[in-house]
């Protein structure tokens, strides 16, 4: 997927993801090996007319395929998440992310916890919780979290991925 940014709102993300972080550790991400800067016509929009001009000018392409934060969590490209998840080697952990990025340890999932519940249960299975964010098995026997942003108002994060394994943690 590729998103053309102007040049103002590039530097804000960027300087942005570079600040992200969780507990002591700085997250990183690709930043400028994301964007092209390219000729063409750029489209403007006038936010208080509405009026549209298209016309000739240079504009930066990002990537948002190549950019994701570096730190091993399970959801790296979603740099507006309300949890970061981690496969470890003690279980599933699961960071609370405050609005600048940085993390708490909400909960962890011990191994014993996930294959307590089947790989593909016949409901919905809550895995583990800090009584806000949620860890569970879906009948797909895929895993999902469940957490809350923290910008204002709040906005529902969820997050779904084909799930890891202790075999999975042990590998990595």
């Amino acid at each position: 997927m590729k998103r053309v940014l102007n040049g103002t709102i590039l530097t804000a993300l960027i300087g942005a993801m570079a600040l992200l972080s969780i507990g002591a550790d700085t997250v990183h991400s690709q930043g400028l090996e994301c964007t092209e800067e390219k000729e063409g016509l750029v489209e403007r929009t006038n936010p208080f007319t509405g009026e549209t001009v298209i016309r000739p000018g240079t504009y930066t392409e990002f990537d948002d395929d190549c950019a994701f934060i570096q730190d091993g969590r399970e959801n790296a490209q979603d740099k507006a998440a309300g949890a970061a998840i981690f496969c470890t080697t003690a279980g599933v952990d699961v960071f609370d992310l405050d609005i600048s990025g940085r993390g708490t340890l909400a909960f962890r999932a011990t191994w014993d916890e996930v294959e307590a519940v089947p790989a593909v249960p016949t409901e919905n299975t809550l895995i583990d919780t800090d009584g806000i964010i949620g860890l569970y098995r879906l009948t797909t026997g895929e895993m999902q979290v469940n957490a809350f942003t923290e910008d204002y108002p709040p906005r529902e994060y969820v997050f779904i991925w084909e799930g890891c394994t202790r075999e999975d943690a042990a590998a990595n």
